[in-house]
């Protein structure tokens, strides 16, 4: 799923890139100044862009402590230290993953669910607000599922394991979240061109 992902974050970012060269357009800003959906679409792709930075802090916070506790585990010191540490950073990242995906669903139903909302038959870029959505929620699914909490002391080849496991889901997410980032915010800095 984390290929999956990094590859749409990719995809995303390029269609979003061909969105903000249409949106430069004076004939198009011209045109869609007057479409009611404008104010959704800019309040939406803020919303996005607030997950955005959310999720790569997230991810930046979980390989840090996950890099502190490998480092621990070489040096076989603050062992016991790092891997709480680590551990707390798992269980932010899930409760994050989890609220951001409270927050897509709302901005969803807000939308009515589909691309195809009221108004925006006739600005067929503002169907990507959509795809987005579903991405940021498959980034979601997967923040949720980093390295569940154990109860019992954990032998250290399973935590290695976790880490592993947890290091190849997050490889390159990091990057591909940052040109996210990038590109929402020249995105909603179109939009809010086109709206003044």
């Amino acid at each position: 799923m984390a290929d999956a992902l990094r590859l749409a974050l990719e995809k995303l970012v390029d269609i979003y890139s061909i969105a903000g060269e249409q949106l430069h357009q004076p004939q198009i800003q011209r045109a869609l100044r007057n479409q009611r959906c404008m104010d959704d679409e800019f309040e939406a792709c803020v919303r996005l862009l607030d997950v955005c930075a959310a999720a790569r802090e997230a991810v930046s916070s979980l390989r840090l402590h996950a890099q502190d506790l490998q480092s621990a585990f070489r040096t076989k010191r603050r062992v016991t230290t790092a891997t709480l540490a680590y551990r707390r950073a798992t269980r932010a990242v899930r409760e994050e993953g989890a609220r951001f995906s409270k927050i897509l669903k709302q901005l969803r139903r807000k939308r009515g669910g589909s691309p195809g909302g009221e108004g925006e038959k006739f600005v067929p870029v503002m169907g990507l607000t959509e795809a987005a959505i579903g991405v940021f929620l498959c980034l979601s699914s997967v923040l949720m599922s980093q390295a569940p909490e154990k109860t019992k002391r954990e032998a250290t080849v399973e935590l290695q394991r976790q880490l592993q496991r947890s290091e190849r889901e997050l490889d390159g997410l990091e990057a591909r979240l940052e040109a996210a980032f990038r590109v929402l915010i020249r995105q909603s800095v179109l939009l809010l061109n086109v709206l003044n």
